[in-house]
């Protein structure tokens, strides 16, 4: 079982109701952006360039002749 798996079962055992669940994930995913704050901003890096490498494969396709 990950780390992951293990800490998200001790929420499970713990939390008394559904909302309790998830605020102990919120706070899970918040320390988790604290103290990686790269990731969002790589994530968003990949998905710019995606876009404009996908944007320079359609703009050098032949253009269509439609009558």
């Amino acid at each position: 079982m990950s780390a992951l798996n293990r800490i998200l079962q001790l929420y499970r055992t713990a939390a008394v109701t559904e909302r309790e669940k998830g605020t102990y994930f919120e706070r899970l995913a918040l320390v988790y952006l604290r103290n990686d704050p790269k990731y969002p901003f790589e994530l968003f890096q990949r998905v710019v360039t995606v876009s404009l490498e996908t944007m320079q494969i359609v703009n050098s396709l032949p253009k269509l002749e439609i009558d």
